[in-house]
């Protein structure tokens, strides 16, 4: 705030957004798992070695792929011929609709807005203060003769 008089609340706002990034980073991951577990105990996992070699020779074959599908598909990467069955399907639309369209767009927007209308409706009151103890620590010092 000292520099300036715009510029010290978005630096605030930014630093405030970095801690509810990290929030809502930790919600997401907690939805994630659980609808990657769900989706996970709906599907088989299919053959993955090929018969004359020793390798995997897919990447769904690793043993967190089952992790890195519901990631994938959470930004429109779908692996629809991996769904099996209909309880897969229906496990899988209701993970799309909830990481994709309420936590990602919704949730995390209005999350954002709010700290940033606190930051700025503060801001004035804080610029006060600091101008305040400025003067302060202006007129405390006194002249070296």
């Amino acid at each position: 705030y000292s520099v300036n008089r715009v510029l010290g609340p978005l630096v605030l706002a930014i630093r405030r957004m970095l801690r509810d990034i990290f929030t809502f980073m930790f919600v997401w991951l907690v939805f994630l798992m659980a609808f990657a577990t769900a989706l996970n105990g709906g599907n088989t996992k299919g053959e993955c070695m090929d018969p004359e070699e020793t390798e995997a020779i897919h990447g769904f074959c690793l043993d967190t792929w089952w992790i890195f599908r519901t990631y994938f598909q959470t930004f429109g990467e779908m692996f629809l011929d991996e769904m099996s069955d209909v309880f897969s399907l229906v496990i899988f639309m209701l993970a799309l609709l909830v990481l994709q369209l309420v936590l990602m767009n919704t949730v995390f927007v209005a999350i954002i807005t709010s700290t940033f209308e606190k930051v700025w409706q503060d801001s004035n009151r804080e610029w006060q203060i600091d101008m305040y103890n400025l003067i302060n620590e202006y007129i405390s010092f006194t002249a070296a003769i």
